[in-house]
C-alpha cells in the first residue's frame, strides 16, 4: 500500500513508509476541542506497520477472522443441540414416570376394590397423560 501526496506538478513527495526517513510522528487532535495526542513510531515500528498494511497480511487477517467466526458458530450450534437433546430426554423421563404412576394408581384401585374398601380421595392419573410443567418442578 503506497500513499502519495501529489503536488501541483503531479510529482509524488514520497512513500510515507520509507524506511530510511526516520521516525514517524502522528499528531491527532479533536475537531472541537483542545485534546490532542502525539504518537511517535520508531523506524522498526514503521517497518512493521508497512508490512502489516500489505494485501497479503490483510488477506491472512480476513482468513483468520473467518476461521474464528466459523468456530464460534459451530460451537454455538453444538451447545444448542446438546441443550435440546437434554430437554427431550427429560421430557421422555417425565412421560415414562407419568405412565408408571398411572399404572400404579390403577393397581392400587384394583386392590382396593378386591378388598372391598372404597378408594381414597386420591385422584387417578390417566395412563399416558403428561404432567403439567408446574408439577414436574422439584
Amino acid at each position: 500500500m503506497k500513499l502519495f501526496r501529489r503536488g501541483p506538478t503531479g510529482q509524488g513527495y514520497g512513500n510515507i513508509y520509507t524506511p530510511h526517513a526516520g521516525s514517524m510522528i502522528i499528531q491527532v487532535q479533536r475537531e472541537h476541542g483542545l485534546a490532542n495526542r502525539q504518537i511517535v513510531l520508531t523506524e522498526r515500528q514503521v517497518k512493521l506497520l508497512k508490512s502489516l498494511a500489505t494485501r497479503k497480511w490483510l488477506v491472512v487477517g480476513a482468513f483468520m477472522f473467518a476461521t474464528w467466526a466459523w468456530l464460534v458458530v459451530d460451537r454455538t450450534r453444538e451447545l444448542i443441540a446438546r441443550r435440546d437433546n437434554s430437554a427431550v430426554a427429560e421430557r421422555m423421563r417425565v412421560d415414562s414416570l407419568a405412565r408408571q404412576l398411572g399404572e400404579l394408581q390403577q393397581r392400587y384401585d384394583q386392590v382396593s376394590r378386591m378388598l372391598g374398601s372404597t378408594p381414597g380421595t386420591a385422584t387417578a392419573v390417566p395412563t399416558g397423560a403428561p404432567i403439567p410443567a408446574a408439577q414436574t418442578a422439584p
